[in-house]
């Protein structure tokens, strides 16, 4: 995986990846003019919201080397000890995250990715679905909101909660959302619809 092309269809092509129209509408909110910090995508089964998810994750890997030499040349520390690029997906249970996981992972395979070893682990059956690249300071890991308090970790730069209807508002607003704060990170909100509860409401908000 080398240098990034500039633009998103250009790394989206790399991928193998041609998004749908509602796809495309996702991706637009935050990589067009809007830049959209939070997006809620309520849909159905069927519609690519895995997908959406995991091809982003992937389009933040591509980006890598670029921000690594440019951080190297302006004197700032981006590696295992100072700053690094760390995501997550959150789901319920571990086989809801699954999901955009695979996807990311099958797609920088596809993009003859170098995973760090040890760090890269793709066991669904034991909980451990995890992407480190570049040396650690690129990260992507799955974690399970069943035991919210389980939900702590250092800053992130974007997160996906996949189907948040079944999440329980506190895994947002106490867990997850500061986290972000430090580098004004992203965050998804992909769900099927499950009535009138939180993700509604973000839903709404949108």
């Amino acid at each position: 995986m080398g240098k990034s092309p500039l633009s998103l269809g250009g790394m989206f092509a790399e991928q193998g990846y041609k998004p749908h129209n509602i796809q495309s509408q996702v991706h637009t909110a935050r990589f067009g003019p809007l830049k959209a910090r939070f997006r809620t995508t309520d849909a159905g089964r069927r519609t690519g919201k895995s997908n959406l998810g995991g091809h982003e994750l992937a389009v933040e890997a591509q980006r890598m080397p670029v921000r690594i030499q440019e951080a190297l040349r302006e004197g700032r520390p981006f590696s295992r000890t100072g700053r690094r690029a760390e995501f997550w997906i959150i789901g319920p249970e571990y086989s809801d995250a699954e999901k955009e996981f695979r996807v990311l992972y099958d797609t920088l395979k596809k993009l003859n990715a170098q995973f760090d070893q040890p760090g890269t682990y793709y066991s669904p059956a034991g909980g451990q679905l995890s992407v480190s690249l570049f040396d650690g300071r690129f990260q992507v890991h799955t974690k399970s909101a069943k035991l919210p308090t389980t939900l702590v970790g250092e800053a992130l730069e974007g997160v996906i909660l996949a189907e948040a209807a079944k999440l329980k508002p506190v895994v947002w607003t106490k867990y997850i959302r500061p986290m972000l704060a430090d580098y004004k990170g992203w965050a998804q909100f992909t769900s099927t619809p499950e009535g009138k509860n939180w993700f509604y409401e973000m839903w709404q908000r949108g």
